[in-house]
């Protein structure tokens, strides 16, 4: 297991952004589902009427592990592959952490 998952994160911080990445945050609950194919985030404030999708999304190399998802100047969010990822409410580790700016400032997990 140990195994796997160190060779997962060798994989994603080669290239953080697979074609399609989910990301779940808790307090408030959102949902941003990301294509970096077609550079659209979607993102779904849960017990909201409301989605929001966001194209053109500028992908910005922070460092070797980490990207900002960035529209116009706004950073929506940040993206690291640390391994640590966590929603907030279970137990499952994500290989990737983010850091959510917009619409709330909140941490999350995506894979």
């Amino acid at each position: 297991m140990k195994t796997t998952l160190a060779l997962g994160l060798i994989l994603i911080s080669s290239n953080i952004l697979a074609s399609s990445i989910n990301c779940r945050f808790t307090e408030p609950f959102i949902v941003m589902n990301y294509n970096s194919d077609s550079k659209v985030l979607v993102i779904d404030e849960l017990g909201s009427d409301e989605i929001v999708k966001i194209e053109n999304i500028k992908e910005k190399k922070v460092d070797e592990l980490t990207t900002d998802l960035i529209s116009g100047d706004t950073t929506l969010v940040t993206l690291t592959s640390d391994g640590k990822g966590n929603d907030g409410m279970s137990d499952e580790i994500m290989p990737i952490s983010a850091l959510a700016h917009y619409p709330k400032k909140v941490y999350g997990g995506c894979k």
